[in-house]
């Protein structure tokens, strides 16, 4: 039942740990099976001259987009797809979205940006979630307000304010407090706590499906919203 319950709490992109790490071990095959036509076509002498060039520069081609590939979703992007209703109205269950895993090594994540990161709860699984504290915030949630450094936040984001509350604390130095935009229905820091930075994979930045939801993920990032 516990199982159940965080799964229907969680919005989690479908391409968790797990899933990434068969598209790169497919990728590195790929690749690998380019590279071996290629050196079979140079070697042997199987095919007429003109069909060997043409599949060999095909192989090429074939190999070198797998490494592109592979740099680019290790380094620079993925592709996810939500789960889960925690982040409405800004993320609908199935939407895709593209995480940009670069932008966090050239700036720490900010108030406000939409992240993916390792479920502290499930090692195999990526939540997404709303920057809410960062390091060195007082948070407090009172009566469904979000207290930051004794200002209410207003979050233009929220649906709705939850029914509960939760007592004052300073984020820690490497951890960040996050929520779900759907307060009341979300598993988040107001459940399992302060999120440690090193558990984030990038910052949500653009929905790509379904096409008519195509757009900038509304982050709002350093902006205060305060009454």
């Amino acid at each position: 039942m516990t199982f159940a319950l965080r799964q229907m709490h969680a919005a989690a992109p479908v391409l968790g740990a797990f899933t990434m790490e068969i598209v790169h071990y497919k990728l590195l095959g790929l690749a690998a099976f380019m590279l071996c036509i290629r050196v079979t076509l140079t070697y042997f002498d199987l095919l007429p001259p003109k069909a060997r060039h043409t599949i060999r520069d095909y192989a090429d081609a074939g190999a070198i987009a797998s490494v592109v590939a592979l740099i680019l979703i290790t380094f620079v992007f993925q592709v996810s797809r939500v789960e889960g209703d925690s982040m409405l109205p800004t993320l609908e269950d199935g939407q895709y979205t593209v995480v940009n895993k670069l932008i966090y090594r050239l700036h720490p994540p900010q108030r406000g940006d939409v992240i993916v990161f390792r479920a502290p709860d499930e090692p195999d699984r990526d939540y997404i979630k709303r920057v809410v504290g960062v390091p060195g915030d007082k948070i407090e949630i009172r009566s469904g307000w979000v207290i930051i450094n004794d200002l209410k936040l207003r979050e233009p984001y929220e649906m709705g304010r939850p029914d509960y509350s939760r007592p004052p604390e300073k984020v820690k130095p490497g951890h960040l407090f996050v929520l779900g935009d759907n307060r009341q229905n979300s598993s988040d820091s107001h459940l399992w706590g302060q999120l440690p930075i090193g558990r984030v994979r990038g910052k949500a930045s653009l929905r790509i499906w379904p096409f008519s939801r195509f757009g900038l993920i509304p982050s709002f990032s350093g902006r205060r919203f305060t009454v």
